[in-house]
């Protein structure tokens, strides 16, 4: 069983209007990118096994949600900032570098 998750990142208005798939799994692909070092990482398979959707980022290890939701010390090698939760970890930091990114995506006509 694995574990989705779904952060909530204050987008501005005028990107929650946008209604396009292949903009929001290139949200989501971005996402999950920026908080990587929250993941907690020993081969690297929590991270790299994921089911990337729109809106949706699916950790696709049977371990995933026991992982997210246990509140215990991580591993901080190679992902310095490893944690339970990760992406509300890292929503503080990578948040705005996600709406940025977005609003880049837009700009340059979603290519």
């Amino acid at each position: 069983m694995g574990i989705e998750v779904a952060t909530n990142i204050d987008i501005p208005r005028v990107l929650k209007k946008i209604d396009n798939d292949t903009f929001w799994t290139y949200a989501a692909s971005e996402w999950h990118r920026l908080y990587a070092r929250y993941v907690p990482y020993r081969d690297g398979d929590l991270y790299n096994n994921v089911t990337i959707k729109p809106k949706e980022i699916i950790h696709n290890m049977p371990y995933a949600s026991e992982v997210y939701s246990t509140n215990r010390h991580y591993r901080t090698t190679p992902h310095d900032l490893a944690t339970s939760q990760w992406d509300k970890h890292a929503a503080p930091t990578q948040g705005q570098k996600l709406v940025s990114t977005m609003q880049k995506y837009v700009d340059r006509g979603m290519k």
